[in-house]
């Protein structure tokens, strides 16, 4: 199950994010955003009137996000190219869980996710349509990248090396 988490202002997120829901070839999938709606009304304008569209809820913020986003495996995280983030906390939290991420070739997530290795990176709708289907398609992909995203995440991110790396800066 497929979902976003973070703002929808389009200062963030990808203001095209509607050609990239309806490009999702099976239209009985459910997709979930979590978090301010305030581009709700325009999203949901955008999206072409082919059966997708009921399935898309827009949650608001959830107090207890781990066990939200238990009941999902795909984090769908395109952002604006000139996005404003930086440590990308959603990400990396989402993929310390297990859940895949489909990002876009920007900067700060091509270096939190290796395409095929524990994520995968896009550059538009086509190359997203196609690593969609690649991942219905393959259940032993979904695993590794799982597993890796897991993996890379509490390597790259444990809260020890954090800490000295912090420390090491100011000193």
């Amino acid at each position: 199950k497929p979902f976003y988490v973070g703002t929808l202002n389009f200062s963030k997120l990808n203001k095209d994010i509607y050609k990239y829901i309806n490009a999702i070839p099976d239209k009985e999938i459910s997709f979930s955003f979590f978090g301010d709606v305030v581009n709700k009304k325009n999203i949901l304008d955008k999206l072409a009137f082919n059966g997708i569209k009921k399935n898309i809820h827009f949650k608001g913020y959830s107090k207890n996000l781990k066990t939200t986003l238990r009941n999902f495996n795909v984090l769908i995280y395109l952002l604006n190219k000139n996005h404003y983030g930086t440590g990308e906390n959603a990400l990396v939290e989402a993929m310390a869980m297990g859940i895949i991420p489909i990002v876009m070739n920007n900067p700060t997530e091509k270096m939190i996710v290796k395409h095929l290795k524990n994520g995968l990176i896009i550059k538009n709708v086509k190359d997203f349509k196609k690593v969609y289907l690649k991942l219905q398609k393959n259940p032993l992909l979904r695993d590794n990248l799982s597993k890796n995203a897991i993996k890379d995440t509490k390597s790259k991110y444990n809260y020890k090396k954090s800490a000295i790396q912090f420390f090491n800066e100011y000193k």
